[in-house]
């Protein structure tokens, strides 16, 4: 989890957690537990955030000709490493 440096209440017990410098959430509040004791905070989805970008390396792999991005992103606790890819990405749900 990361910093949030914004809170929004939409409706119905659903909140925008965003950050800066790191992933942001949608997620629900309920007034009963969710699944196990003490935990009343369900995520709806998840944001991703590759900024701030701190370095980045290209990469070449497997001599396809297609060059993947690897960044080193976020700051602090919330830093992280991500690889860009290009083409489509398919989320069923």
């Amino acid at each position: 989890t990361s910093v949030a440096s914004t809170l929004s209440y939409l409706d119905n017990g659903v909140v925008f957690v965003g950050s800066s410098f790191g992933d942001s959430q949608l997620i629900r509040l309920s007034p009963t537990p969710i699944g196990q004791p003490n935990n009343y905070v369900e995520v709806l989805e998840t944001f991703v955030n590759l900024g701030p970008i701190v370095d980045f390396s290209v990469a070449e792999l497997e001599h396809q000709g297609q060059g993947q991005v690897v960044t080193c992103s976020g700051v602090y606790g919330d830093g992280s490493l991500r690889v860009i890819r290009n083409g489509i990405g398919i989320n069923e749900q």
